[in-house]
């Protein structure tokens, strides 16, 4: 059965849903979750809650007219996470609420495919959006401190084309960055590191890309070439130790330091520097 024959059905049973705009408190939200208790729900992401709270504390939060959905029992089998937001962030919001959908409805719930961040400045018609999108979160955790936490210090989806367009040069980067594939296949890392260096020094960023892709001129205890090497000597490296080991060879580079031998002292819980 098709999504809006379903839809149809529903229409002619004898009680249609009711569709109307709600002010929800969090004591609203609580009381509507605890009547709830009887439904099995998907199982609570907590992360997702807490990204969401951030949204609605910080005012990103957007109406974008995505209802909570109510079954005729009363009981929420669509929006749990939209409303402990809610109760976390201890804010009040306006929410479209269906009530009186059957219960079976939950199954045709979410099953879409989702925006993805790369979607959403594609629509804005941004090139390489795939990469563009790893280089803009890779700059967002760096600036972060994020880095190294996983999926918890992501930039946030909802936030990606305004984070793009506080950035536009960095597509300028992202474009460069192809051609640097053979060193390093992460791109959006290089791309990243390279426009944060760039926006501290743009000279000495354009010299540290260069001699990164063509490996011309350095001698072996230059950092770059130690970093270069590297690269390519482990082209599946993990992503937070190619970024201590670009910084690391970026303030080498800036304050004229010379190494035999680029690490990451992993075992003595080396962190990131700060790019200087």
């Amino acid at each position: 059965m098709y999504a809006i024959d379903y839809l149809k059905s529903v229409r002619d049973r004898e009680a249609a849903p009711t569709t109307r705009v709600e002010t929800i408190t969090p004591e609203t939200a609580m009381r509507i979750l605890e009547e709830s208790s009887s439904f099995v729900n998907r199982k609570v992401k907590r992360t997702h809650v807490a990204a969401l709270a951030e949204a609605m504390r910080s005012g990103h939060w957007k109406n974008v007219g995505d209802p909570i959905r109510i079954d005729s029992d009363g009981r929420v089998i669509d929006g749990q996470h939209r409303l402990l937001a809610l109760v976390e962030a201890n804010s009040t919001l306006e929410f479209v609420v269906i009530r009186g959908l059957p219960t079976e409805s939950a199954h045709y719930i979410d099953i879409g495919i989702p925006r993805s961040g790369s979607d959403m400045i594609a629509m804005g018609g941004a090139t390489n959006a795939f990469i563009t999108v790893a280089a803009l979160n890779w700059l967002y955790r760096y600036r972060n401190g994020t880095l190294n936490v996983g999926g918890r210090g992501r930039l946030p989806r909802y936030a990606t084309a305004a984070y793009h367009a506080e950035h536009p040069e960095i597509d300028r980067w992202v474009t460069a960055s192809q051609t640097v594939r053979r060193v390093y296949g992460r791109t959006g890392l290089v791309a990243g590191a390279m426009y944060h260096f760039a926006s501290i020094d743009p000279v000495t960023a354009e010299q540290f890309y260069d001699l990164l892709n063509t490996g011309l001129g350095m001698e072996s205890d230059h950092p770059v070439y130690q970093l270069r090497e590297k690269l390519i000597a482990n082209p599946k490296m993990g992503e937070y130790e190619a970024s201590v080991l670009f910084v690391k060879a970026w303030n080498m580079m800036r304050s004229g330091r010379r190494v035999e031998r680029l690490f990451w002292a992993k075992a003595k819980g080396e962190e990131i520097q700060e790019a200087l």
